[in-house]
């Protein structure tokens, strides 16, 4: 049958036996724990050994944790990662695949396709409520997979600052440089006459930029440089199917923010399209700082034979970034920086789009000049820097807490183990105060054995307090010195008083037998005088037996003597 709680909290033995196992546990530590605890007092001893023993078990169950969740726990983390056609898209799921492998199936990554960096932001801080910028399909397979917000994502760097600038709530930290994303704006070239094209070619033209994502807060950044409005310099046009539109002459340009020698940007330059030319990065980069304004689209970069550009073209290009959420494990970080940097061939192997692979060379140490304003991971950073995160590090929280805590309690206990020494040598003080008072030598035997009486309640009274820890051993000894001396003095002093009443009585005694009288009236005094020495021994304890003894003595020596007298 199963007791209630109510039933062990006001059962008094329940605490007593748990006391007992728990002396019983630590009894093979009890020389070291008592030289530990010795300037204690006792009943704070006993709190601090607990405290001690405590403490010992939060951090064996840390170590147990420790140990589960690096070698037996399956961590499995989302990674938001863009268009499934995106180069970030295909290097993570290269990048998911390979981690799963070297970590034995510990770390299980989920990539989940997206609208773009917008999106892949909100996620990662967990807005997936923000439909303006979420889609509900990437909420739902956040949420089927048990989850709140993505644990990775990719990112453009320009993005990535522009929205640290905008919130102070942010969550996320830089693990690595995945590759640079340059701009690249794709023109019909029926509609241009400059050669290359340039930016201003693009006014009062239909362009395509995906409605959600980086792209879109890529290319306004660009306008917004030139002084244009939407709707009025410029329209946005979205479809599902760009390449298609862009070679039926449906819309008249498009902008990108991928990696060179893309496959869509390609298409289109194979329909009559050109590259755009995009001077002017170096004024971007003042509002933009995430902006690298010395990025050219070198020539030939999509077709050699006939040159595709024909010329070196000036560009601006960004950083793409894989994201973490600060409060993932530094372990797992640096699990997953050490395989993404070790193993680059490995991930470029498992890359379907062959012209992708060649961007896992790219992989690298992200800026730490970077200006997108977010940190590096705390995991990444031990990657880097070659250490390893220990025990404590990735507990520090945890660990700090409890050191904290127990700090606090310690120095509590400190405080009152201090108080309650002053108390309990106060009392013994009082203790001491008071049996030195009963050592007066000027009285009479009642007050002197009222004395005796009192001096052995006190001594019961302190012992008690010894008993239930209310007064030290030390101060108990002192107290005991001073008794035994109030002790001592007491009793010599009725030994000397009933020597005295003794003496006096047997004086009186042998006084009768001076006495002029008739001898019966002799007698029958002495025995009034005997009446009266036992009433005083029964009654007052005048004197001692060995006194009354010799009374005794000198009694029948009287009385043999006037006996004697009848006689002759």
């Amino acid at each position: 049958m199963i007791k209630s709680n109510r039933h062990i909290k006001h059962n008094p033995s329940f605490l007593l036996i748990i006391d007992k196992r728990i002396s019983r546990f630590v009894k093979p530590l009890n020389p070291f724990l008592n030289k530990l605890v010795e300037p204690l007092d006792p009943l704070l001893a006993k709190l601090a050994i607990y405290l001690l023993l405590f403490s010992s078990i939060i951090l064996t169950i840390l170590t147990t944790w420790n140990l589960y969740d690096r070698y037996i726990m399956v961590h499995k983390l989302i990674l938001v990662a863009g268009n499934k056609k995106g180069e970030s898209f295909q290097i993570s799921q290269a990048l998911a695949k390979v981690v799963n492998t070297h970590s034995h199936g510990r770390i299980d990554i989920q990539v989940v396709e997206t609208d773009g960096t917008d999106e892949n932001l909100e996620a990662l801080e967990g807005r997936l409520d923000n439909a303006e910028k979420v889609n509900s399909q990437t909420k739902q397979s956040i949420q089927q997979m048990g989850a709140k917000h993505a644990d990775l994502a990719t990112a453009q760097a320009d993005v990535v600052a522009d929205t640290v600038a905008l919130s102070s709530a942010n969550s996320a930290n830089t693990v690595a440089t995945l590759y640079p994303d340059v701009f690249q704006i794709v023109i019909r070239g029926a509609l241009v006459t400059d050669n290359p094209p340039q930016v201003s070619s693009l006014q009062g033209k239909k362009i395509e930029v995906p409605a959600k994502g980086g792209q879109r807060t890529s290319f306004l950044a660009i306008a917004e440089h030139y002084g244009w409005r939407e709707n009025k310099d410029f329209s946005f046009l979205t479809d599902l199917s760009p390449e298609e539109a862009f070679c039926a002459h449906r819309i008249d340009a498009v902008f990108r923010v991928r990696t060179l020698a893309n496959r869509e940007i390609a298409n289109m330059l194979n329909c009559g399209g050109k590259l755009v030319q995009i001077n002017q990065g170096d004024a971007m980069k003042i509002q933009h700082p995430a902006f690298q304004s010395q990025a050219i689209i070198p020539q030939g970069a999509y077709k050699g034979d006939i040159p595709v550009p024909s010329a070196n073209l000036s560009t601006v290009s960004v950083e793409r970034l894989l994201l973490a959420r600060s409060d993932v494990s530094e372990r797992i970080i640096r699990e997953i920086t050490a395989i993404l940097c070790e193993h680059r061939s490995e991930i470029g192997e498992n890359i379907q789009y062959k012209e992708v692979k060649p961007l896992v060379t790219y992989i690298s140490t992200p800026n730490p000049n970077s200006s997108t304003g977010i940190s590096l991971h705390p995991g990444a950073s031990n990657y880097y820097k070659g250490n390893k995160s220990t025990f404590l590090q990735e507990h520090r929280n945890i660990v700090s807490l409890l050191f904290s805590v127990i700090s606090f309690i310690a120095s509590i206990l400190w405080k009152i183990n201090v108080g309650l020494k002053k108390k309990r040598k106060d009392q013994a003080d009082e203790y001491i105060k008071e049996v030195v008072a009963l050592m007066k030598s000027e009285t009479n035997l009642n007050e002197l054995f009222e004395s005796q009486r009192k001096l052995e309640q006190t001594f019961y009274q302190a012992s008690k307090d010894l008993r239930n820890e209310k007064i030290s051993q030390e101060s108990f000894r002192t107290f005991n010195e001073a008794y035994k001396t109030s002790r001592e003095f007491i009793e010599r002093t009725i030994q000397e008083k009933q020597r005295l009443v003794s003496a006096y009585l047997v004086k009186q005694i042998m006084s009768l037998l001076d006495k002029q009288g008739s001898g019966e009236e002799i007698l029958q005094e002495l025995d009034r005088q005997l009446i009266e020495a036992r009433r005083i021994l029964t009654q007052q304890q005048a004197f001692s037996r060995e006194s009354f003894r010799t009374f005794v003595e000198a009694y029948n020596v009287v009385r043999m003597t006037l006996n004697d007298r009848r006689k002759h």
